[in-house]
């Protein structure tokens, strides 16, 4: 797949490494105008760190509000378990503290 971004660290540790996939993702669509779909390929990830999960959710958000849907393939069990945890943790964050929350 052309809109696949490979990593290729087996182990992420920092928030710089979640930052240096979106700046991967803006080379793809600055190559591509009409990006509208990309997939993050985590198939030789082995450890993610909270910090890398906060960051990489932070920038899958920023994305979508974007245009371009972000699509994780090839992720661990444990890792998705990690990440989804982090998520959840966010959201109770925000709500709590009504910071990143839309008032409709």
């Amino acid at each position: 797949m052309e809109n696949t971004v490979k990593i290729k660290k087996r182990y992420l540790f920092f928030r710089k490494e979640a930052k240096k996939i979106l700046r991967d993702i803006f080379k793809i669509k600055n190559e591509q105008k009409n990006l509208k779909n990309i997939y993050l390929d985590f198939l030789q990830v082995a450890f993610i760190s909270r910090s890398f999960s906060d960051e990489l959710l932070n920038t899958i958000n920023y994305l979508e509000s974007q245009g371009v849907l972000v699509d994780i393939i090839n992720l661990k069990p444990n890792l998705k378990k990690l990440i989804n945890r982090v998520e959840k943790i966010k959201e109770k964050i925000q709500k709590e503290t009504g910071l990143g929350v839309v008032d409709k």
